[in-house]
Order: structure tokens, then C-alpha cells, then sequence
């Protein structure tokens, strides 16, 4: 029997009630061994990459500090694993990748919710589901901000989009 990959697409199609399904053959390999995956660096948020990553981003290289930092949730949750996460955020921002900061936002207020940016954070992940056209999502995003941080910047930037859009559905 040929390899699945081999087959074509027509042949994929099995008869309705049938149970049998062909046995998949491994790839050749030609004698390579199989390719390693890389180690993750020891210490993805150390003190020295971070630093390089703030020089990148006040440089405008958005791209490059964002890879310097890698995502990987915020760490342990010390003060340079928060720092680290958070400029991982304003890079998105400048590069504008709207999933990654709705991911990034979310997880950073849910996990350092006492941070001095979680509200910011929160608000930025409210400005992006809007603009991707999730507008319902955006408004309760910016209904938990007021709620969760009510005396902040952010949180009366949150209310002024909330009335907003209010005033403009009222509008004919």
C-alpha cells in the first residue's frame, strides 16, 4: 500500500459503515537521524535580555525586542518576568498584531492584576476586539476595566468609548 501522502485525495474517502482504516507508513528518512528541536535558552527573561530589549524597542525595533522576549506567559511572576511580559505588549502594540495583544493583555492583567499596566493593558485588549469587529467583546472588556481599576486613566478612557458608542446608537 502506498503512504497516505501519496495517495490521492479521492482515494482518502472511505464508504459509509466502513471501520477499516489503512495503516499510515512512516515517511522515508534516507538514513537521517531525526531532526533535533533546539533547547530553550536557560533563561528566556534574564535581566541582560530584557535590558537588550528595551534598547531595541526605544530604537523602534519592534520586531527584534519582541523575539529577545518570547512569550512564555510571564514567567515566574518576579518583577523582570512582569517587565518583560509587559514590554512584550507595547511591542505588539507598535507592530499592531491585534491576537497577540488581546493574548498577551489578557493573560498580563489576569496574572498581575495589582501591576501599575494592568489597566492599560486591558484597555488595549478592548481597542483591538473593537477594532476586528468584536465590538460586543470590547464593550464588556471595557465594562470589567471600569469595574476592576475604576480610578484609573485607563478606566475613564474606557467610559469615554462606552458613552461613545452609546450616543452613537442613538443617533438615527
Amino acid at each position: 500500500m502506498k503512504p497516505l501522502w501519496l495517495l490521492p485525495l479521492s482515494c482518502l474517502c472511505w464508504p459509509a459503515g466502513s471501520l477499516a482504516v489503512p495503516k499510515m507508513q512512516p515517511a522515508p528518512t534516507a538514513g537521517k537521524p531525526p531532526a533535533r528541536i533546539a533547547p530553550k535558552p536557560a533563561s528566556r527573561n534574564s535581566s541582560a535580555a530584557y535590558q537588550e530589549a528595551t534598547r531595541l524597542y526605544q530604537a523602534g525595533k519592534y520586531a527584534e525586542a519582541a523575539k529577545l522576549l518570547r512569550d512564555d506567559g510571564g514567567g515566574d511572576g518576579s518583577e523582570l518576568a512582569q517587565s518583560s511580559l509587559h514590554l512584550l505588549l507595547l511591542t505588539q502594540q507598535k507592530l499592531n498584531h491585534c491576537q497577540s495583544i488581546i493574548q498577551i493583555g489578557q493573560r498580563f492583567s489576569r496574572r498581575f492584576p495589582q501591576h501599575p499596566s494592568a489597566a492599560d493593558a486591558l484597555y488595549a485588549v478592548g481597542e483591538c476586539q473593537w477594532k476586528m469587529q468584536q465590538q460586543d467583546i470590547a464593550r464588556d472588556t471595557w465594562r470589567q476595566l471600569r469595574l476592576r481599576y475604576p480610578k484609573t486613566d485607563a478606566a475613564a478612557r474606557a467610559q469615554i468609548r462606552l458613552q461613545s458608542q452609546r450616543s452613537n446608537l442613538r443617533q438615527p
